[in-house]
């Protein structure tokens, strides 16, 4: 019987909540929809930049690597390239 009655407080504790927690959440769904679908394509644009801007890099670390093997660079400027990935 106690726990009945603690469920019970507890449920007519929380009762006042529930619409407001409706209410609340979903007033501002279409301003936020709208914001994601605003910032959609520059966040794609960036994505992209992003992806070729480490690509590249990866490229002139295993150049810089290449080069230290080859010994056309020493290691402390095969590093420094590196390094700046």
């Amino acid at each position: 019987m106690k726990t009945n009655s603690l469920l019970s407080v507890a449920a007519l504790t929380m009762r006042p909540l529930v619409p407001r927690y409706g209410k609340d959440s979903s007033r501002g769904a279409p301003e936020e929809t709208e914001g994601a679908l605003v910032n959609f394509g520059p966040e794609q644009s960036r994505r992209k930049f992003l992806t070729t801007s480490a690509q590249a890099s990866q490229e002139a670390a295993d150049l810089a690597h290449q080069s230290h093997e080859g010994g056309v660079a020493d290691f402390l400027e095969a590093m420094t390239l590196r390094g700046r990935l």
